[in-house]
């Protein structure tokens, strides 16, 4: 009886691994000591083997804690989805893709899109990205005129379809989205009042309204 056929018959054929690296080790840690030992050395060997060994370092998929934050949760919640890697992402994905998604985060930077009247809002919503310039976790393409007002650190809430993502350098979240601007307007509304702001423009003509 052969290694392979050896191995099927035993216990081990009961152990099932997503790795292939892993199965691939064991198979051929296996192969070895029948070889070496015999079929009886092998129950010995796999019998102890309730717990990974100590010489082990499979890399898991990384899984956020929760924070309280409902937007940051569910960003953390489709990031770790979709960077599971290999068939488990990949079939993430095709859940996702062209899902609703609404979130509230705050404005890193905006440029002009390729289509005409489109813009391209970047969103920090993680602590990491609002915490260094330039790192952004969404980009949204939005069509509305009010959105070229928009200024860095802005808060905003969004709402559109996931239509992909990126991990490099970063993982990043693109979604076709309406922003909603009354939100941008309240924010504005509160900012204080400058009246020498408003005059300064007709002082040099003499036409600035009397203050007294």
């Amino acid at each position: 009886m052969g290694a392979s056929q050896s191995i099927k018959n035993s216990k081990l054929s009961g152990f099932v691994c997503s790795d292939r690296i892993v199965f691939v080790r064991i198979l051929l840690t296996a192969a070895f000591v029948i070889a070496a030992q015999g079929h009886a050395s092998l129950w010995a060997w796999a019998a102890p083997a309730a717990t990974m060994p100590a010489d082990f370092a499979a890399a898991f998929p990384h899984r956020h804690a929760a924070t309280g934050n409902p937007s940051l949760d569910a960003f953390y919640e489709i990031e770790d989805a979709l960077t599971a890697g290999g068939n488990t992402a990949r079939q993430n994905w095709q859940q996702l893709k062209g899902q609703p998604l609404r979130l509230v985060g705050n404005v890193d930077s905006l440029e002009k899109g390729k289509s005409p009247d489109t813009y391209l809002v970047r969103v920090d919503i993680t602590p990491h990205a609002k915490g260094h310039q330039g790192i952004y976790d969404i980009v949204l393409r939005d069509s509305q005129p009010g959105v070229k007002y928009l200024r860095q650190g802005d808060p905003i809430r969004f709402q559109g379809k996931i239509t992909s993502y990126t991990e490099v350098p970063n993982f990043i979240l693109k979604l076709d989205a309406k922003i909603d601007l009354r939100i941008l307007d309240k924010e504005r509304e509160r900012q204080p009042f400058d009246i020498a702001t408003m005059i300064a423009p007709f002082e040099p003509f003499g036409l600035a309204p009397n203050a007294r």
